[in-house]
């Protein structure tokens, strides 16, 4: 089921909850209420429902609208020729849908993107999102920096696999890279470090748990771990 709704001004009362998981968008950044309220008189907005395993959009599908995804969380897929299933991407709201892809030549959809669970979409169209930049520079300033920072990202990933091929060396690089002394604090869970890396999380857990077996490293928590032995760590950097 698919429902569609244009969004109120209403909608964004003072210290409403919609009001603040917009504030947490970062296409949104440092807007002020008058700043939701200009958006919501000048600029058409519609709400989009989907229930869990509905295809939001498919890969190679014009994109001509901005995705926003307000609740809820979706994952993005590919599928070979072979009919192997591949997981690219997981987002959880909030969050933007492939913003690169609504301007340029090919602006297609570059995966299958399918609801995980009951999601709201805000879809914005490419003219009310031209009208928006040109309306609000903060808005902007925000749109580039976000698809400056994705094509980062893909750059760094990109180099990050073709300089380390073995997983123990993508690991040793990746902990040695965010040590600060001999401690390490992951911000990202292992799962979004194995889509990172383009290997699969049993794999990359196998040589987690290598590491810890062989005294390299100690998990203090979650989110934790510290270096027990440098220089073997290094060792499989360099493999």
């Amino acid at each position: 089921m698919q429902m569609h709704k244009k969004i109120e001004v209403n909608d964004i009362k003072k210290g409403g909850k919609k009001l603040e998981i917009l504030k947490k968008i970062v296409l949104f950044k440092n807007f002020t209420e008058k700043d939701f309220e200009s958006l919501y008189k000048n600029i058409k907005i519609i709400k989009k429902k989907f229930n869990k395993n509905k295809t939001i959009i498919f890969r190679g599908e014009n994109y001509e609208s901005l995705f926003i995804l307000r609740k809820g969380s979706t994952k993005g897929e590919m599928i070979n020729a072979n009919g192997k299933n591949i997981i690219v991407e997981d987002l959880k709201a909030p969050n933007i849908l492939a913003p690169a892809f609504v301007f340029g030549t090919n602006n297609f959809f570059p995966v299958n993107m399918i609801a995980c669970e009951e999601i709201e979409i805000m879809e914005i169209t490419k003219p009310e999102l031209l009208k928006l930049c040109k309306i609000n520079e903060k808005f902007l300033i925000n749109y580039l920096d976000l698809i400056s920072n994705k094509a980062f990202f893909l750059t760094q990933r990109i180099w990050f696999n073709f300089s380390n091929e073995t997983i123990r060396a993508k690991l040793a690089n990746y902990l040695l890279d965010k040590a600060v002394g001999n401690k390490i604090i992951l911000e990202n869970s292992i799962k979004d470090i194995a889509t990172f890396f383009g290997v699969e999380r049993p794999s990359l857990s196998r040589v987690l748990k290598e590491f810890i077996d062989k005294k390299i490293i100690k998990r203090i928590s979650k989110k934790e771990i510290e270096i027990l032995n440098l220089e073997e760590l290094k060792k499989n950097h360099d493999e």
